[in-house]
């Protein structure tokens, strides 16, 4: 039963794991780069990359689940609860998706378990064909192969297109980064200046007695170390620099 699940392939010796496109990528100044800081950023915090996910990881959960051929227990696998849901939602965020097929003491499929996707290397052979899948956590590494002896498939890979990589999908953390970054400042920013009552704390006025002023290179030198001292959204609040002999 397990061969029409997800197909059946002929596999050659191993000979490398693949390193996921994104460990090797370049570093974007500025925005979340690791595969956790961006869920935080996107997924986490922004409550537009949430909603949008979940509307499409729910609808597609929410879907009834028929086997072709009659196999009743075959359909209640795979509509088990949270199954269909965790895999779309990792096929949009990551780009990759793995499910593993669990099979019972009969031979029989008896459970489908998703597997972290930022936690699996693929493992090809001579040719480039994926045979096997490395799971890391917690410091150990298990050895997942793509079929079992009887050329039942044991885990499937499902990856969105990606143009430049042969084995890992292109999910959309990476576009959505830089948009989630800039919103959830724009919040941060918005949120300090309430706290601050969108007015600065006062004024910093130079006046001496014989009238006279500062230099540009001083007035230029204070109004730096104002602004390195109160950066950000640090700025809501911060005291203005008045030239010359202005008083407040």
């Amino acid at each position: 039963m397990g061969s029409w699940w997800f197909g059946r392939k002929a596999a050659a010796p191993d000979v490398r794991a693949c390193a996921p496109a994104w460990l090797s990528a370049e570093r974007q100044a500025g925005f979340a780069r690791s595969y956790e800081t961006q869920i935080d950023e996107v997924f986490r915090r922004n409550p537009v990359g949430q909603r949008a996910v979940r509307l499409v990881a729910g609808m597609l959960g929410a879907l009834p689940v028929y086997a072709a051929e009659g196999d009743s227990h075959a359909a209640k696998i795979v509509g088990a609860d949270g199954v269909l849901e965790g895999i779309a939602a990792q096929l949009l965020l990551h780009g990759n998706s793995y499910a593993q097929l669990i099979s019972g003491d009969d031979g029989a499929p008896a459970e489908i378990c998703t597997l972290r996707p930022e936690r699996v290397s693929v493992v090809a052979d001579d040719r480039g064909w994926p045979t096997a899948y490395l799971y890391r956590v917690g410091g150990r590494v298990t050895r997942v192969e793509r079929e079992d002896a009887l050329g039942r498939r044991q885990v499937a890979h499902l990856r969105s297109l990606h143009p430049r990589d042969d084995h890992y999908g292109m999910g959309c953390l990476e576009a959505a980064c830089a948009a989630a970054t800039v919103h959830n400042d724009a919040s941060r920013w918005n949120k300090a200046l309430l706290d601050n009552a969108a007015r600065p704390s006062g004024a910093l006025v130079y006046d001496p007695a014989d009238g006279s002023t500062l230099s540009t290179d001083q007035f230029t030198r204070l109004k730096d170390e104002l602004a390195a001292e109160f950066s950000g959204s640090g700025n809501a609040g911060r005291p203005l620099l008045l030239e010359g002999g202005l008083k407040w």
